[in-house]
């Protein structure tokens, strides 16, 4: 058991030591300004710093017809006319640290003019996202409001989302009971780091979702969720809805846990909870100043849309469905992460194989069961695709979820930024990033945990007390 810990505590400093120097790396090598659509993200980032969140907005009408309520920013200059790098791909981005990003001297030199620094107010365009985000970099990046160099305020904020991403995911490995190897791997994936070094909307949402994960995990071992879980898990679901939508819909983990593990009272009250709070933060918001980057008409698709709901369900999960091909396609240094990945997962399928022997299926929905009455058994060597659904329940709700969360981006993408009027039928909708993925990833972890398995640290631990008492 001591030696257990020492592993574990040893891979925890691991992570949290290559995360750090790797971050360090990528702060140090590649320019704030140099990530996907990074002119919003660092514009949020400002706005927040400044305390220009909760300005008026003003209707507004876009070169497509679109009306949205909008605010207006007080923008340092410096930051309007320092150049971007917001359209390139992450897979291009992640560099050898002797190959240092083309723009990072330029953006340095701009960003760091203390010549009457001057300010100009402009539409803001980064409140497609809740700021909730934004916090761990505007919290640290605050003082470039007064201070000289914003190249320095924005560099801490990216320090900030990385040292903040790193504390979670070390709560997330110490949290997990089995598959920490498996966990430690996919975290310190570089696209994983590089996100967790920027500030992008996206720096925070993989340890949002793999503390969200952790939890869930740690539960299934011992066999019973408390309380205090429970709404770790809610409040990281309800983080990961405000800042992109999709990704919410982790809370139906919580809801898919067998009764014994949380039962149906406490479900309810979480849910209602997560729920109430949810909507008191995102629907003001949304009423108010949010906003929708989009590059079509959205009556125009709405319209369309409705109209032909069946090609819509098609062309969603018919997209969904081509991550695989989209992957395929990506640049190599995805495609290595994807065999990396692959391969992780076979392993954690062999280390979270149910139990040897006959396997015994109880239906849940037979009240006798629980009351002691006659069971419903089915042997494993009967290979009923019933009882073997139900022996892989966790990891089947995982993927439902994973790809759940796909189609919801797909639809979303189809909205805003394709014309659904000539899309056609055999190519998948456009817009998807293969860095959507990532947070998805801690899922693969639930393979550890089949029907037959849960309760397994409740068991080990009781038998452990039961051979201390006999030896005293």
């Amino acid at each position: 058991m001591k030696r257990t810990c020492g592993l574990a505590a040893l891979l925890t400093a691991f992570v949290a030591l290559f995360s750090m120097c790797l971050g360090m790396t990528f702060i140090k090598t590649m320019g704030p300004l140099t990530f996907p659509d990074s002119a919003r993200h660092v514009n949020e980032i400002y706005v927040l710093a400044t305390g220009q969140e909760f300005a008026p907005a003003s209707p507004y009408v876009d070169k497509y017809g679109n009306e949205f309520s909008v605010q207006y920013a007080s923008i340092d200059t410096r930051i309007l006319n320092a150049p971007y790098n917001a359209s390139t791909l992450i897979s291009a981005l992640i560099q050898l640290p002797e190959s240092k990003d083309p723009l990072y001297a330029k953006q340095r030199a701009a960003l760091s003019k203390t010549d009457d620094p001057q300010r100009q107010t402009v539409r803001r365009n980064s409140n497609t996202h809740f700021t909730s985000y934004a916090i761990p970099g505007a919290a640290f990046a605050c003082f470039s409001a007064s201070d000289s160099s914003i190249w320095r305020g924005l560099q801490a904020g990216r320090l900030a989302n990385l040292i903040v991403h790193t504390i979670i995911i070390c709560f997330a490995l110490h949290a997990l009971p089995k598959g920490k190897l498996l966990f430690a791997f996919i975290a310190t994936l570089p696209t994983t780091i590089f996100l967790a070094s920027s500030l992008s909307s996206d720096a925070l949402l993989f340890a949002l979702m793999a503390l969200c994960v952790a939890k869930t995990c740690q539960a299934l071992h011992v066999g019973h969720m408390t309380m205090p879980n429970a709404l770790i898990c809610a409040v990281a679901a309800i983080l990961a809805f405000l800042n992109k939508t999709p990704y919410g819909l982790i809370a139906i983990m919580l809801l898919a846990l067998p009764a014994q593990v949380l039962s149906k009272e406490d479900k309810i009250k979480v849910s209602i909870a997560a729920i109430i709070v949810a909507l008191c933060l995102w629907l003001p918001w949304r009423m108010k100043v949010s906003s929708v980057a989009c590059c079509v008409n959205l009556g125009t698709n709405y319209a369309w849309m409705a109209r032909h709901l069946l090609r819509v369900v098609y062309l969603v999960i018919a997209s969904a469905c081509g991550i695989p091909y989209l992957i395929y396609n990506a640049p190599s240094r995805y495609a290595i992460e994807s065999v990396l990945i692959l391969i992780a997962v076979l392993l954690a399928v062999q280390g979270g194989r149910p139990r040897q022997g006959s396997f015994t299926y109880c239906d849940p929905r037979q009240e006798d069961l629980r009351q002691g009455g006659p069971r419903h058994e089915r042997t494993r060597q009967e290979d009923s695709i019933r009882a073997l659904l139900y022996e892989w329940r966790m990891p089947i709700i995982g993927f439902v979820i994973g790809f759940c969360v796909i189609a919801m981006t797909f639809l979303l993408l189809g909205i805003t930024w394709n014309d659904m009027t000539a899309v056609s039928l055999w190519r998948p909708l456009a817009g998807f990033q293969v860095r959507y993925l990532v947070p998805l990833l801690p899922f693969v972890l639930l393979v550890y945990y089949p029907a037959s398995r849960i309760g397994d640290g409740a068991v080990a631990e009781e038998s452990i007390t039961t051979e201390r008492d006999s030896c005293e």
